[in-house]
């Protein structure tokens, strides 16, 4: 091996980075395609030209895959365990839970753990999340994640539908485990057990199902004509309601930021624009809560409020 073959240091961290990434396997994720962006899973499919991921968001995928597997590796060695949320005690029966035989078509999922109750008889199904640790404090006030609920669902109606099993062995109640990753500022960061109940199973059929024949819409008019980019592609996500604090003025300040899927796009125009919607102010709240549109924007309701928990702690700041 000559000097110039060797690899760097550099070399050999990004070289597990790509070991880490998920080949293309022309099928919808339930872990981010259910919420998510069509467009950016459309363009997956179609090997868009992509701009290089930078190597902190690579970091990041990569940290969350090892806490898997030392999560996996500690519970395995452990088999019973305990949820103080519901009294319950469970056995872990298997992790990496291939569930894609129970979806619909065109999508594909994996179950962190399958535990069993014995108390009820039934599989309950976890599923693990690493996050930043300034995102605990929507999961502090709000509980899990919509997106995550949605495809932990998914994977409950899954497994009931496996012949060797039926709907009476799932719970309709799984676990999601956020573990976060850092600290924040003002925040008492700690790892949290959510304990939720599945969404309905014909109302997120007929999403995925229909996430799915739009997929193939298009991917019929890229074969037809060639265009990755043609009629049939999903638009951008939109965009959607935040509320920020304003230090200075003492008011929650209501956004319009990009969807949360924008962070993790790779693609320029005029494959994907959405890295350039911007953030605009259509409104405020005062501290008791009450919404005052800014003018020009009164046309758009405001569909997220603040948390008391969040405008108690204001006011006894203020």
């Amino acid at each position: 091996m000559t000097e110039s073959t060797i690899p760097t240091i550099l070399d050999s961290i990004k070289e597990m980075c790509d070991w880490n990434r998920r080949p293309e396997d022309n099928l919808l994720h339930c872990s981010s395609d259910l919420l998510g962006s069509l467009r950016h899973a459309q363009l997956r499919m179609g090997r868009a030209p992509t701009r290089e991921a930078s190597l902190g968001s690579e970091f990041r995928l990569l940290s969350g895959s090892i806490w898997h597997e030392q999560v996996a590796d500690k519970l395995l060695l452990q088999k019973i365990l305990r949820v103080e949320e519901e009294d319950w005690v469970l056995n872990l029966e298997d992790v990496e839970v291939d569930l894609t035989e129970g979806l619909p078509e065109g999508w594909t999922g994996t179950a962190d753990w399958l535990f069993w109750n014995g108390d009820f008889n039934a599989y309950v199904i976890g599923d693990l999340k690493t996050i930043k640790g300034e995102g605990m404090r929507y999961i502090y006030a709000n509980g899990a994640k919509a997106e995550h609920m949605a495809q932990v669902s998914a994977y409950v109606h899954a497994l009931a539908s496996f012949p060797d099993v039926g709907s009476d062995q799932v719970m309709g109640k799984f676990l999601i485990v956020y573990l976060p990753i850092s600290d924040a500022p003002d925040l008492d960061v700690h790892p949290t057990v959510e304990v939720c109940v599945s969404m309905d199973k014909d109302a997120l059929w007929t999403m995925m199902e229909n996430k799915w024949q739009a997929t193939s819409d298009w991917k019929l008019e890229w074969f037809e004509t060639g265009n990755v980019v043609n009629d049939r592609l999903a638009p951008p996500m939109e965009r959607v309601q935040k509320a920020y604090w304003n230090t200075s003025r003492n008011v929650y300040e209501l956004k319009l930021v990009p969807h949360w899927t924008t962070q993790f796009c790779l693609y320029d125009e005029p494959y994907c624009d959405c890295r350039d919607q911007g953030t605009t102010k259509i409104g405020e709240f005062d501290l008791d809560g009450a919404y005052t549109p800014r003018s020009g924007y009164e046309g758009i309701e405001a569909e997220v409020r603040v948390s008391d928990l969040e405008l108690n702690k204001r006011r006894s700041a203020a």
